[in-house]
């Protein structure tokens, strides 16, 4: 059996570690533009101010190919796939053959359609050659606009602040709108704002101002921020260009819950797959960490023949400034859903609100407080009855002593 990975990072390693739980001997080649070994894009705002090296930046340690007899084509592109015969095209025009293939090129910045975009000193923040372009570029005197609300724009504008550059973030609307619900959001711009990161909401960048290097971006409601360099971080795009027209895709390549596309002999994980997503029932496509390796190796146990299930959700967990942040399932309740809601004074960091339907719980966000986010996630995920203790979960005292004796061992069994 020749299996084929097209992409290198958390959905691929998820796939080779599954092949390899049961299949030691069929061969597996991966290939990637990026030549660089598998590596943590989550980390890439840590190496930008320096708290991670090179060797810190990896997912898996340097010989983890070698040793699962893993062929690696780094610095290829994967430029089309013949469905019917099986091969894929590099650059150069050389063919792979596979017996099954697993997409998982993951995405890209959408990018902004502006004016002066493309000025030499506008940078992207995605890729860990983005980083170290902007670790040669800055200097801590410089001022920064940093154009965007998402969870990278966020750590971009994290990094550059630890760096000593007067950083300035440009938001549409609120923060995190797919990761907070919205008094989490102001608690947290409260919090960022006092850690020197200056906040401009309530508007979007029309033009980025200078000769051949930004010198300043135009906003849409007449305001010019001046600047020594811009970072655009405004939405993701899946890479699903490579099966247009050869596979069923909508945002993303559409998946089972086997991660089996509309060919059966091939397979889609991470940021490019538009997978089943627990809570909502629908398929969609979840741009998480976690989420990627869980669709990955599912896919890879079923390129060795297993019949593996996706059951997975979203859980976001990050900091900002020290101040650690966890979301899960839904952050917004819909009509007829409880609601438990605390939340420090003005000024304070505490922030803990769970959603309930029909003595379910379907979502948490938790700020600063965050050690019993793993035991609410297993919850939402089994779907458990929380009825018999409840009280617990509104009081904030919930633990493992308080689930009754059978989920106990539910959870164990489910551990093991």
């Amino acid at each position: 059996m020749k299996h084929v990975i097209i992409g290198n990072s958390t959905a691929a390693v998820g796939a080779v570690e599954g092949i390899r739980r049961s299949d030691q001997d069929s061969s597996i080649t991966v290939i990637s533009s990026e030549p660089h070994h598998t590596y943590s894009r989550p980390l890439i705002s840590y190496y930008l101010s320096g708290k991670v090296d090179s060797a810190g930046m990896a997912y898996r340690p340097p010989g983890f190919y070698q040793e699962n007899k893993v062929t690696t084509l780094l610095g290829k592109t994967a430029e089309s796939i013949d469905v019917e015969g099986k091969t894929v095209r590099l650059s150069g025009g050389k063919c792979i053959a596979y017996d099954r293939l697993l997409i998982a090129t993951g995405s890209r910045p959408s990018g902004l359609d502006i004016e002066g975009i493309t000025k030499k000193n506008v940078f992207s923040f995605y890729t860990l050659d983005d980083s170290r372009k902007l670790q040669h570029y800055i200097r801590p005197e410089m001022s920064a606009v940093v154009l965007g609300a998402g969870l990278t724009a966020l750590k971009a504008a994290e990094a550059l602040v630890s760096l000593g550059v007067k950083t300035t973030l440009v938001v549409r609307s609120r923060i995190l709108r797919n990761f907070l619900d919205t008094k989490a959001a102001e608690q947290l711009t409260a919090h960022l704002k006092h850690c020197g990161l200056h906040l401009v909401c309530g508007s979007e960048p029309e033009a980025v101002l200078g000769k051949s290097a930004a010198e300043a971006v135009q906003l849409r409601d007449g305001r010019v921020l001046p600047c020594d360099l811009v970072i655009s971080s405004i939405g993701i795009q899946p890479n699903t260009e490579i099966v247009r027209d050869k596979l069923e895709t909508d945002y993303g390549i559409l998946v089972d819950q086997g991660m089996r596309t509309s060919a059966d002999h091939i397979y889609a994980a991470g940021d490019v797959a538009q997978g089943y997503d627990l809570l909502s029932e629908q398929r969609r496509v979840i741009p998480l960490l976690p989420v990627a390796y869980g669709q990955g190796e599912v896919a890879g146990r079923n390129m060795a023949g297993e019949n593996a299930v996706y059951t997975g959700m979203g859980m976001n967990a990050v900091s900002f400034f020290g101040l650690p942040v966890i979301s899960a399932g839904q952050i917004e309740a819909n009509e007829g859903e409880e609601v438990s809601l605390t939340q420090d004074a003005e000024g304070g960091k505490i922030y803990r609100k769970l959603i309930f339907r029909e003595n379910r719980l379907t979502g948490y966000v938790l700020m600063e407080q965050i050690d019993r986010a793993g035991i609410l996630t297993w919850l939402i995920r089994e779907k458990i009855d929380v009825t018999s203790f409840k009280e617990s979960l509104l009081a904030g005292t919930f633990n493992h002593a308080h689930l009754p004796e059978e989920i106990r061992r539910k959870k164990v069994a489910v551990a093991g």
